[in-house]
């Protein structure tokens, strides 16, 4: 284990039952945005708690998107039920690569969307469900998502 998942889960082991929700950032895995279905976990199963909800997700680019026709990728995050729950997109530029160290956010959801709390006891994950395309293809980026653990 890495020690900064013990000190995250000495934290939030300490909170009380009943406590009012942990608001928690959490991620920071290296997705490659040329390669199609590459998936980094977000957050452990052992820590999503039923009822907990992913309040936002974006994306810092760490190496410039590229691609031939410009089609520069989106990211999924998922909770990892038995059907994948999506959670909404992040969609990097069409038109004018992102440079290094840009912040993408997850496509706002509609008022009234429903929060879609976690069943419990599954991860969330992030997995790039439209690579970069065209030839010279490049483009990296590391994701985050901002949630409530219940």
């Amino acid at each position: 284990m890495e020690r900064r998942d013990e000190i995250d889960l000495l934290l939030i082991d300490s909170i009380p039952e009943g406590a009012p929700l942990a608001e928690l950032i959490h991620g920071g895995g290296e997705l490659d945005l040329t390669v199609v279905n590459s998936k980094v976990d977000l957050v452990p199963a052992l820590r999503v708690t039923e009822g907990s909800m992913v309040i936002d997700a974006f994306a810092i680019v760490t190496e410039v998107l590229a691609g031939g026709t410009e089609d520069q990728g989106v990211i999924t995050i998922y909770e990892d039920a038995t059907s994948p729950v999506s959670l909404g997109t992040i969609a990097f530029a069409d038109a004018g690569a992102d440079g290094i160290g840009d912040i993408r956010w997850r496509t706002p959801l509609a008022d009234g969307a429903p929060a879609n709390p976690a069943a419990g006891n599954k991860k969330y994950y992030a997995e790039v469900t439209t690579a970069t395309t065209g030839t010279d293809l490049a483009g990296k980026a590391k994701v985050f998502i901002r949630w409530i653990q219940a």
